[in-house]
């Protein structure tokens, strides 16, 4: 095989691996839409997931309690979704969009809270 080869199928298998979560996002996103709820909030569902399945590792040492940590999340998550668009009748698309929202400055708060670096990223590029 030529360099030219290898280098397209060493692309397409990263392409699939690095896609796997999104993969996962856009199944759940389907089952969601067969329940009769359309989940614009999978973005949010999978930061806030990632965020506290980090957090859940970094305070327990436990890997196992940071997948149970980031389950919770994304099940309450859910829960408050399907909630407010089934039972009270909230637009889906304004509350997926606020659950967005909401999780992009919940974990970029609480993550810095939690670091104790004290250095700013682009400072340190700076820096260097």
């Amino acid at each position: 095989m030529d360099n030219f080869s290898v280098t397209i199928l060493t692309w397409i298998a990263m392409s699939i691996r690095l896609a796997t979560p999104l993969l996962f996002a856009a199944l759940g996103g389907i089952l969601a839409e067969k329940a009769g709820v359309f989940n614009f909030a999978l973005e949010g569902m999978m930061l806030a997931g990632a965020f506290f399945g980090y957090y859940g590792s970094l305070v327990s040492g436990n890997p196992w309690i940071g997948i149970l940590f980031g389950l919770v999340v994304g099940a309450i998550t859910g829960l408050v979704l399907g909630y407010t668009s089934v039972k009270l009748g909230v637009s889906q698309m304004v509350v997926g969009l606020g659950i967005n929202i909401f999780y992009l400055g919940l974990t970029g708060y609480f993550y810095r809270l939690i670091d104790d670096s004290g250095l700013n990223t682009v400072a340190v590029n700076f820096l260097n």
